[in-house]
């Protein structure tokens, strides 16, 4: 018998990410914008087992609230899309991209934002996901909506959920989990620089909660490691990065569960995150 296990991932703050989504002008609105989740079924045997992962829209909401603002020329360059090759990078490529595009839309670069989207729509034809793109004018609603944060912000949501949806009925898992890492790497990066640029207190303890997600995210990965002979190498990368975390005294707010790290320890990370995004958006992990 097929026993399903909920590892639910703390996302501080995550919650509140449906403030962002309120008076939305042209796109009419869902009752509730929820969690996109992965059921990552694999080497647990008859345990299926699903992890509830916040979007790349979602954690660039959270560093948006606490002061994160637009660097140019920090993102991913779309002309990078041709380093790619094989599913391992170019799904890894997708989540970074996937991230950049967050990034765009909650600082109003819907310019930046709608290139990203074309190179995600490129990606997914190469990862057989094209027909996610080509269910409805994606781009078309895209550019209608451009200068609507709100209604490019539910965009991205309904195309996350039918990925996602796809993903699972199509037992594609593992590439799910690869295009959250990828965009979990992107944010972290992007988040990294902002704090380092305005030495921001508030924006470094959501930089430093983020970092809880890793523990259930290396979970995943381990279930579909045998997906593809690279990711091992990828958890590798992952855990070195998490044994630094684990071994850093943390200490929270009385008023919040805000996680505050010392200066040198969020360098530390940074730097480590830094390392391992230079890898995937140079295609040589």
């Amino acid at each position: 018998m097929i026993r399903k296990i909920y590892i639910f991932i703390p996302v501080l703050s995550a919650i509140s990410f449906s403030l962002v989504l309120s008076s939305c002008q042209t796109e009419v609105p869902k009752e509730n914008v929820q969690l996109e989740t992965e059921t990552v079924q694999g080497d647990l045997g008859d345990q299926n087992v699903t992890y509830i992962l916040p979007s790349p829209l979602q954690i660039a909401s959270i560093f948006k609230r606490s002061g994160l603002e637009y660097i140019s020329g920090l993102t991913n360059p779309v002309s990078n899309s041709k380093n790619y090759a094989g599913i391992f990078s170019k799904s890894l490529a997708m989540g970074v991209y996937s991230a950049d595009l967050a990034y765009g839309i909650i600082n109003n670069q819907t310019q930046d934002a709608l290139n990203n989207l074309k190179t995600i729509k490129d990606i997914s034809s190469d990862l057989g996901l094209s027909s996610i793109f080509e269910t409805e004018t994606l781009l078309t609603r895209f550019e209608s909506n451009m200068g609507n944060e709100d209604s490019l912000a539910y965009i991205i949501s309904d195309l996350q959920m039918d990925m996602d949806a796809y993903l699972e009925e199509n037992e594609k898992e593992h590439l799910a989990v690869l295009i959250f890492t990828g965009a979990w790497i992107e944010s972290m990066y992007i988040g990294s620089k902002a704090v380092s640029k305005a030495n921001n207190q508030k924006l470094s303890n959501r930089l430093g909660e983020q970092f809880i997600i890793l523990d259930n995210l290396i979970k995943a990965l381990k279930v579909k490691q045998n997906a593809n002979e690279s990711i091992p190498k990828l958890i590798t990368a992952l855990e070195d990065i998490k044994t630094n975390f684990d071994s850093f005294t943390k200490e929270t707010e009385e008023t919040s569960e805000a996680i505050i790290m010392k200066e040198e320890e969020l360098k530390l990370l940074s730097s480590k995150v830094q390392d391992l995004r230079s890898k995937i958006i140079a295609g040589n992990l």
